[in-house]
């Protein structure tokens, strides 16, 4: 069954899937050398092959979002789009509110050659810990950038409120430590982002990793609800400490089951209610109009299908509903999750093959390279990782007085959640002191706190900023004169045009960010001291702004950057002991 599992590290890119050997259909196995030169997102072995296909391939290659000239619907049928009518649903967020996937790129929290050196840090033990972790890309970055040469003992301290993103973490890692890294690999990549996943992957983790959930949940059964209850499983790669409540460690192993009665068809069903709601066509419109046409095609085929593979590949062997997304009656997401937000774009489409403009096989690739190398890496380190379901503040009391030379907290210290006061007093004794690490850090993400500072401002400095921004982006990108002062011609028409829409969502790329952000800076600043701590005048991890506009750009890179689900305002923040 391994062996079956550890073919998908090498999905057959041919795109003639229905290739027939000895009279039943089964995908080409051939090495691809030629491509579709309409669309660029598809490749073939051989012309034959291509000719077999083309009748299937024109539905996505003659697709109306692939055309320079699509237009969104509401424009098509010439009437009011649903975000502008009172009778339409009142906030563009649709479906569940959990957040399986990173809508941030995965960030390395070492990165060592800009704090302890890689001379130094190869023989020292280092702790870390993810306070509000989300997935495990974080994770999984962080331990591929750590020096080959490293022979320290590493311990990762993961954690996230929500049991649902704790408990796929947890099979995760479970799977990155039990398998060989061509069999993990494969069963990661769509454990955690792929809605169907093959029988065997499945199969694999009943057999080898169910038992042994199960066998703590035996244990477990007449123990108190509310203690937490720790479980070290000595895997072959390494150690993984997981710390669940009883009632959390039957959800565990709920996780490794398909609901009875569940098929592939339900389950892309109840998906499909919630990524292809006809209700939402209009806000779905409005955000292909960030994308390019191939972009558009790529964005639609995946809310259709949920299987993260090269755009030619077969699904024919994604046959199972992905439990772990599946436990519930709905789709656990918001329609609008993206696998792509998680990760580095300039990472990622390094990765293109053949077929140039499959973005989709481009992440495909990366993920495969990069997990593959976590899985090598963590099985080859002196490693622990320990695993919580609890809120972040309570963190200190269960780790056992650990002491960590990186904490990274993501967006907690948002006032929405703990606020900076707060994270700083939980989170601040809990680093390394200056005599262990100078360079122990505490890293906050501030998600929030430049656009809720923008929205208090005053109705004038608004406007001016306002003016601002369009001057700013009008360089960038700038205006079809011509078409819009004929557009203009109509009020009702230009503002409901696919360019003005565009061009109005961009408005805040281009705030004044330092000056906005610097009331949230002085505040932080001001806890940080009084407990020991300071912000870093110059940051070591991660840059400030790493996701800003600049006025450098290329409009291809603005393009790029309006794609990728960030607007900018994303601010890092890192203390340290004084």
């Amino acid at each position: 069954m391994a062996s079956e599992v550890a073919a998908f590290f090498h999905p057959a890119l041919c795109a003639n899937t229905r290739h027939e050997v000895d009279g039943k259909a089964s995908p080409c196995q051939n090495a691809p050398a030629l491509i579709c030169k309409n669309c660029k997102l598809v490749q073939y072995c051989s012309a034959d092959c291509q000719s077999a296909h083309r009748v299937h391939h024109n539905v996505n290659c003659k697709s109306p979002f692939m055309k320079e000239t699509w237009s969104p619907s509401w424009i098509r049928n010439n009437r009011t789009p649903a975000f502008y009518v009172h009778s339409g649903p009142p906030v563009t967020m649709f479906g569940a509110r959990k957040y399986l996937w990173g809508n941030i790129p995965a960030l390395g929290i070492l990165n060592v050659v800009k704090n302890e050196g890689v001379t130094d840090v190869v023989h020292r033990d280092l702790n870390v810990l993810f306070a509000a972790s989300g997935d495990i890309r974080n994770l999984v970055k962080t331990v591929t950038t750590i020096p080959d040469a490293y022979d320290g003992t590493w311990k990762a301290v993961i954690n996230d409120r929500d049991f649902d993103v704790v408990g796929r973490n947890i099979i995760l890692l479970m799977t990155a430590l039990s398998y060989t890294a061509e069999v993990a690999t494969p069963i990661m990549i769509h454990l955690w982002y792929s809605a169907l996943i093959p029988s065997c992957m499945l199969h694999c983790l009943q057999v080898d990793i169910l038992p042994l959930i199960e066998d703590v949940c035996g244990k477990v059964k007449d123990k108190s609800p509310d203690n937490i209850l720790a479980k070290t499983f000595k895997l072959t790669g390494g150690d993984l400490r997981v710390a669940l409540r009883k009632a959390e460690w039957s959800r565990l192993a709920d996780l490794f089951n398909v609901r009875g009665g569940l098929t592939s068809e339900k389950a892309t069903a109840i998906r499909q209610r919630n990524t292809m709601a006809p209700e939402r066509e209009d806000y779905v419109d409005r955000a292909l109009l960030d994308f390019s046409p191939v972009q558009r095609e790529l964005v639609m085929h995946f809310r259709r299908t949920g299987v993260l593979i090269p755009f030619g590949s077969s699904q024919d062997k994604f046959d199972t509903p992905n439990p772990t997304f599946f436990q519930g009656s709905e789709w656990p997401m918001k329609d609008d999750a993206n696998p792509f937000w998680g990760w580095e774009r300039s990472d990622w489409i390094k990765n293109v093959q053949t077929a140039e403009a499959d973005e989709l096989g481009a992440l495909f690739f990366y993920l495969r390279d990069t997990l593959h190398e976590f899985c090598l890496r963590i099985q080859k380190m002196k490693s622990t990782v320990w695993a919580f379901n609890e809120d972040a503040s309570h963190l200190p009391k269960h780790v056992d007085g650990s002491k960590f030379d990186r904490i990274e907290i993501s967006n907690i210290c948002d006032r929405g959640y703990m606020g900076p006061e707060s994270c700083v007093r939980t989170f601040g004794p809990m680093l390394k002191d200056k005599g262990e690490n100078s360079k122990a850090s505490l890293l906050m993400l501030f998600m929030n706190a430049t656009p809720e500072e923008n929205h208090v401002q005053p109705s004038y400095l608004k406007q001016q900023a306002f003016g601002s921004s369009m001057i700013r982006l009008n360089r960038l990108w700038p205006v079809d004169k011509t078409s819009m002062k004929r557009q203009m011609m109509n009020e009702n028409a230009f503002m409901q045009s696919a360019d003005f829409i565009s061009r109005i969502s961009c408005h805040d790329m281009f705030l004044d960010f330092d000056k906005l952000f610097q009331p949230m800076l002085k505040e932080t600043n001001r806890y940080a001291i009084a407990n020991g701590m300071r912000v870093k005048n110059k940051p070591t991890i991660i840059d400030k702004w790493p996701y800003r506009v600049s006025d450098t750009m290329t409009k291809k890179e603005f393009d790029d950057r309006r794609a990728s689900g960030l607007m900018g305002y994303e601010r890092y923040v890192e203390l340290e002991r004084v």
